[in-house]
């Protein structure tokens, strides 16, 4: 642990300096703006966080005040780092239920490889901090209410790509929270290769994360000397990847992160996997920007040089009005709600 955390160190400093580059702009942000993205460059990470960073609160990694178990009142009151969570399963009867009925209404129907699928993503068993819970199905399995979550998300991702029979062997995630979905993807959808790009502390939390689940796959993109390996999940810092990826993308992933960046940073991203031969991109995204800062995605130079294969998107209340700012209360009461676009589930085929 102690390699690995001398290993960001090094990488936090460069991305510091680096930090005006197209991946990230910085001096392009207003001061109030993109501050949970500007949370994952952290110079000092306190004892402990690393080993078990689910028990901390830390933002932009997925995790919501409900999967903590408590309010977003309480949540936006605590500084960075504070533990949230100190019993590793929480045993509630209310939350077990509901976990079951929602499983098993996700699952009516569903054939048996989609039940496993569903199942390998609900599991929430590795042991790196959180508030989880053992629910009884056929047999017991510890998850929480945040892998539900995700493992509803591999069932809507993987129903779209058998659709359209996209068989990825080389599959490259952009933003992952601690890179769950990417290493059930990479899991569900038999990936020889994996390549995650995402900022520095999200790095970190994927690096501890990925060697805890697959000891020895892990391969650290983190400075000049580091190179993209065949059959390995690979950690890229966003500022080697045009310089370091020799091979083509055969699917290309982003979940709730494209929506975030400006418009010079989604195209750094898209345009390096199209100058590479990328396939496809699946995505769920907001289309539309929320203020002056983000990128308008829909309109982006390399999404309208796709094809769209299948696009699911539906229109969701929101606590923004069009020019980004919050219009309801922390605790989510108002009546001023406005309406955005958002995909949930959108696959794009680069010819």
């Amino acid at each position: 642990m102690s390699q690995l955390i001398e290993l960001y160190t090094r990488m936090e400093a460069e991305a510091e300096a680096r930090a005006v580059e197209p991946w990230f702009r910085i001096d392009r942000l207003p001061p109030s703006g993109s501050s949970h993205e500007r949370t994952k460059f952290q110079r000092e990470i306190p004892p402990g966080v690393v080993d078990r960073f689910r028990d901390f609160k830390i933002g932009g990694i997925g995790l919501e005040p409900q999967d903590y178990g408590i309010t977003l009142a309480d949540y936006l009151s605590r500084p960075n780092f504070d533990k949230l969570v100190d019993d590793p399963i929480v045993r509630d009867p209310k939350a077990e239920r509901l976990i079951q009925v929602l499983v098993r209404e996700q699952l009516k129907g569903a054939q048996p490889d989609v039940v496993q699928a569903f199942l390998h993503a609900l599991d929430d068993s590795l042991n790196i901090g959180g508030r989880k819970h053992v629910v009884g199905f056929s047999r017991l399995i510890v998850c929480s209410m945040f892998s539900l979550k995700m493992a509803q998300r591999a069932l809507r991702m993987l129903a779209v790509l058998h659709r359209h029979e996209v068989r990825p062997k080389v599959l490259l995630e952009i933003g992952g929270g601690y890179g769950k979905t990417f290493s059930d993807a990479c899991a569900l959808l038999g990936v020889r290769t994996g390549i995650y790009v995402d900022l520095p502390l999200n790095l970190l939390l994927a690096a501890s994360y990925l060697n805890k689940l697959s000891p020895g796959k892990v391969n650290l993109v983190w400075s000049d000397d580091a190179e993209i390996r065949e059959g390995a999940m690979n950690l890229v810092a966003p500022w080697l990847l045009e310089e370091k990826l020799a091979m083509p993308v055969d699917l290309a992933l982003n979940f709730l992160s494209l929506q975030h960046m400006q418009a010079a940073t989604q195209e750094f991203y898209l345009g390096i996997l199209r100058r590479n031969g990328l396939g496809h991109l699946y995505h769920e995204n907001r289309l539309h920007p929320r203020d002056r800062v983000e990128g308008a995605l829909a309109g982006s130079a390399s999404m309208t040089a796709a094809r769209t294969l299948e696009s699911q998107v539906a229109s969701r209340p929101t606590f923004y009005s069009p020019d980004g700012r919050r219009i309801n209360s922390p605790d989510g009461r108002g009546t001023n709600l406005t309406r955005e676009l958002v995909v949930y589930g959108q696959l794009l085929r680069f010819d």
